[in-house]
């Protein structure tokens, strides 16, 4: 169960993420923002817990960030020092986060923080990568779940890779490569494909 502490976290983690997607404007809307919340670590029924609190407190709605949500986040990064009415102070949220898990926010000299942008070699190698995991899914049955989960992780990295910005590739390729050893390990003939795609993945 997650702690009060580790909620509120990612409730920031999410607003920071939504107000990075739009670019801090509350007219542009997001076609489907549990991808954001995926990439994030979230499975859907806790990105529905964060995001039901976030609507509640008029932060974020279904498809973007409200102007109380910008005016909060461009508070909590102006003070990182200081909490916000719904958050904690913004570098005890960065020094939480860092102490679990790999962080994707960064303190820049102005104390500002933001979600990583994956680099043009990045963004590079997994264009490259691409037209290897459909032909590989075209060799995979049908009915194994695991064509549906990769057929899902590939398109949402393919609507990065379409982005002008990527994010979260890096996110995207370690659940591609779980999916992929998971095949490798039940031992299905086409090994070979497997192995490509394993030296090919970034990282």
């Amino acid at each position: 169960m997650k702690t009060i502490e580790e909620k509120k976290r990612d409730r920031f983690r999410l607003l920071e993420a939504v107000y990075n997607e739009t670019e801090g404007s509350s007219d542009v809307l997001i076609d489907n923002m549990y991808e954001l919340a995926r990439a994030l670590g979230f499975d859907i029924e806790y990105y529905s817990l964060i995001l039901n609190y976030l609507m509640e407190e008029s932060l974020l709605f279904g498809y973007g960030i409200k102007h109380q949500g910008i005016l909060e986040y461009e508070e909590a990064v102006s003070n990182p020092t200081k909490p916000t009415e719904h958050f904690l102070p913004l570098n005890l949220t960065i020094n939480s986060f860092s102490n679990n898990t790999q962080s994707n926010f960064q303190v820049g000299n102005q104390n500002t923080s933001t979600i990583t942008v994956s680099s043009q070699e990045e963004k590079h190698a997994y264009e490259t990568l691409v037209p290897l995991l459909h032909s590989f899914l075209q060799e995979l049955d049908n009915e194994r779940e695991e064509k549906a989960e990769l057929e899902a992780e590939l398109k949402s990295l393919e609507a990065q890779l379409n982005s002008p910005k990527p994010k979260y590739l890096k996110e995207f390729g370690k659940s591609i490569r779980s999916i992929v050893e998971g095949l490798a390990v039940a031992g299905l003939s086409n090994l070979k494909s497997i192995e490509t795609i394993l030296k090919m993945l970034p990282g």
